[in-house]
């Protein structure tokens, strides 16, 4: 069943990546400010993170399964639609549909993969998982921009890269069993010897702290990284539609590598690990001239990206419950996709007042202090743990 649901991750991320690395065609046409264009991006994941509790809740009632290949295939449609919009409104509301549909898969399809393996294997499986949105992430941008070239318009990548999703949707239903394989050995029972919500919240509550700023930073700058590129370095919308994709498109790699990394080493030293790379990529990047170190540090901030979601995912799955782990990831990503929704216009607003360099050198500040933040708390633990943290 693994690569059937590395397709459907490949194409829900080929939906939700279609818009970012066209906006400065979309801005171009729809005379958009920078708050629009903020709006724009943060529609999907607004949505996306406040459908995700409701969805989960449907589909303790009528399978995962279902719920997944009906979002999967609206999100689709929402997506075609969004080709067809006649202005800034109907984008928008397509964006909205698709965070509504979208939100069907992430939590549910992660909930399904971890129940299904062994903790000593469980980070590589979500990792190769994981693999299917990243490698939409890489090429993605530069399908878009390739239709977009081709075609004269932005509205034609949105027609073509949504139909992935259709049939991913067909092949869920076909061949992947209605229930996950649960892994009954190691599931956590909270009413005998199960550490309970507290419990986990106490172990592993720091680290979730830790990689949601760090994930809401990096997702924020990524929102804005092709215009970035435009604005500040001259390249064209194609070549910053590009060089966006290689950050996120290195993942394809970066995902098994740190989930297999953190079966191996203990999820705890791999978010530290990472934790501290983040902040000085973040700082080099807004300081870098454009050229080959420009492309070393977007890739490296890719790796980062790639080692933080599989480990955060399997670091949830080793602690909670199997039953109640999809519920507990729509949970994370509500209030992590919630709160970059809101974000991500709040950033477009003080970029239009303070101007994207003093923005962006604000945010790889903040990184900054928390990979010290990282880098203490890893000294202060001494030598860490190999097992699973």
């Amino acid at each position: 069943m693994l690569p059937q649901f590395v397709f459907a991750r490949f194409s829900h991320h080929l939906c939700s990546g279609i818009l970012v690395p066209l906006l400065p065609l979309v801005r171009q046409d729809f005379a958009l400010s920078y708050f629009q264009i903020g709006l724009l991006t943060s529609a999907f994941g607004l949505v996306y993170a406040f459908a995700q509790l409701p969805i989960v809740a449907l589909s303790e009632r009528i399978g995962q399964r279902r719920v997944m290949i009906v979002g999967l295939m609206g999100m689709s449609m929402a997506a075609i639609a969004g080709g067809f919009a006649g202005d800034y409104n109907q984008l928008l509301a397509s964006r909205v549909l698709m965070g509504l549909f979208g939100s069907s898969y992430g939590a549910l399809s992660s909930s399904y993969i971890s129940r299904s393996f062994s903790k000593e294997s469980r980070g590589q499986m979500i990792g190769l998982h994981l693999v299917g949105g990243n490698l939409s992430h890489l090429i993605a941008p530069f399908l878009a921009v390739l239709i977009a070239s081709l075609s004269g318009s932005w509205r034609s990548p949105f027609m073509v890269l949504a139909l992935p999703a259709l049939l991913a949707g067909g092949l869920l239903w076909a061949t992947v069993p209605a229930e996950g394989v649960v892994e009954q050995k190691t599931a956590l029972d909270f009413g005998h010897g199960g550490l309970g919500w507290r419990g986990i919240v106490r172990n592993i509550g720091v680290l979730l702290v830790v990689t949601t700023v760090l994930i809401l930073v990096l997702f924020s700058i990524g929102s804005f990284l092709p215009l970035y590129l435009t604005d500040k370095h001259g390249v064209s919308f194609q070549w910053a539609g590009i060089l966006t994709g290689i950050m996120l498109g290195v993942g394809i790699v970066g995902s098994p590598l740190g989930g297999a990394l953190s079966d191996r080493i203990g999820r705890e030293r791999v978010i530290l690990y990472s934790s501290i790379s983040a902040g000085p990529l973040l700082y080099l990047l807004t300081v870098t001239p454009m050229g080959l170190w420009l492309l070393a540090i977007l890739a490296g901030l890719g790796v980062t990206v790639s080692f933080l979601m599989p480990v955060t995912e399997s670091l949830m799955a080793d602690h909670v419950p199997g039953p109640h782990l999809a519920m507990a990831l729509a949970m994370y990503y509500s209030f992590s996709q919630g709160t970059s929704s809101v974000m991500t216009p709040l950033v477009g607003r003080l970029i239009d007042f303070q101007g994207m360099d003093r923005v962006f050198q604000t945010l790889a500040l903040l990184a900054c202090a928390i990979s010290v933040g990282a880098l203490v708390k890893l000294r202060l633990a001494g030598k860490p743990s190999s097992g699973v943290r």
